[in-house]
């Protein structure tokens, strides 16, 4: 009596694992694509790309959405395809001017990221990292025009907890620092 008891509920706990296992794996196989940027346009259908990089199994893109939002989103690769995480934005226009650090904005903690104008003549740093820049121009002249792009750059940094670290904005010509915050 006890070793039917026993085959049954070792049958109905393996017949259990195999239905959760099952579930998980077609959520995880629905909800992968081929490319990154499908599974950000999964995630959100109206929205302007502006890639990062794609390396390894990470991508990070960046983005203007319909309602002039600007923001952050990482995709990673995993078993069946490439998956989205969650998608971070604030405004894109604060109402104040480029030339310094206003409106930056954190993404998942661990990326900082803002825009800046005259990225050429301007380094952004964190601490003693430079962050990486990239020349909005880069994107089609008609997104340019329809959302102010010109003569803009992102930048942004990634890797670490930047909670009370400093931003500078650096005259790459002169070295003379233009802006600093405290990031919090």
């Amino acid at each position: 009596m006890k070793n039917i008891f026993y085959k049954r509920t070792v049958a109905s706990i393996t017949a259990f694992i195999i239905l959760i296992g099952g579930v998980w794996l077609f959520g995880e196989k629905s909800s992968s694509y081929p490319e990154p940027n499908e599974a950000v346009f999964a995630a959100e259908e109206e929205l302007v790309l502006i890639p990062a990089y794609k390396l390894n199994k990470e991508a990070l893109f960046f983005f203007i959405n319909s309602e002039n939002r600007f923001g952050a989103v990482s995709a990673h690769e995993g078993l069946f395809g490439w998956q989205a995480g969650p998608l971070t934005w604030g405004s894109l226009y604060t109402g104040d001017s480029f030339a310094d650090l206003n409106g930056y904005q954190i993404h998942e903690g661990e990326l900082v990221y803002g825009l800046i104008e005259n990225g050429l003549d301007r380094q952004v740093m964190i601490g003693d990292r430079n962050a990486v820049l990239l020349n909005l121009a880069s994107l089609s002249p008609e997104t340019v025009e329809e959302y102010e792009l010109e003569g803009l750059y992102l930048w942004y940094l990634e890797g670490g907890n930047f909670d009370g670290e400093e931003i500078r904005l650096i005259d790459s010509g002169t070295g003379e620092v233009i802006d600093t915050m405290t990031l919090n």
